[in-house]
């Protein structure tokens, strides 16, 4: 609803110890969730991606990651997911020129709090400012009830869903590059 300002980042972390799933990698494993929750917020796809990624358990199989997507007006997206991270973080930081709201669904209480923060560029460089956090309000809700109570209603209300086909077949497209990248030691892969 704009309380950000102007969006500049997007930051997550989506990292755990296993579940290894033999027929897939880390990538394709956890990264449609953070790339089709950027790609909802933004409403568009990134331009180019880039990956770096790494098969220490099962040669072939990435089991750790970093991605990045990019998109225009600067926006950028940072995705890390690993099965070999000893501890379940789900975080993720949306930072805007006026606020960064922070979600961590790792902790059962807090789960979303918004920082204030501006910058103001100036002849000696870039002054920034931060005011003290606060939560906002109560996570009460499941996405993935959401997602499907807006299904439901879009087949019997003849609408299109969130959760597109074609909204799907953008996030494959995404992680075919980020694959790619990733594949090719992080080239930079336009989309």
């Amino acid at each position: 609803r704009g309380i950000i300002g102007r969006a500049l980042y997007y930051d997550a972390s989506r990292q755990n110890l296993g579940i290894f799933r033999p027929q897939d990698d880390v990538i394709w494993d956890l990264a449609p969730h953070d790339i089709a929750i950027v790609k909802h917020i933004l409403g568009k796809n990134p331009i180019a991606v880039s990956a770096t990624a790494a098969s220490h358990i099962i040669k072939g199989k990435y089991d750790m990651a970093s991605l990045i997507l990019f998109f225009e007006d600067e926006f950028i997206a940072n995705i890390d997911v690993s099965w070999i991270f000893p501890k379940k973080e789900r975080r993720v930081y949306l930072g805007g020129d006026k606020l960064v709201a922070r979600f961590d669904d790792s902790i059962e209480e807090q789960k979303l709090k918004l920082y204030p923060v501006g910058y103001e560029a100036c002849s000696n460089g870039v002054i920034c400012t931060q005011d003290e956090p606060y939560l906002y309000g109560r996570d009460t809700e499941n996405a993935i009830t959401n997602a499907g109570n807006d299904f439901i209603y879009c087949i019997e209300n003849n609408k299109t869903p969130l959760s597109s086909a074609e909204f799907g077949c953008d996030v494959v497209r995404i992680i075919e590059a980020l694959e790619k990248s990733a594949d090719l030691g992080g080239q930079r892969i336009e989309i």
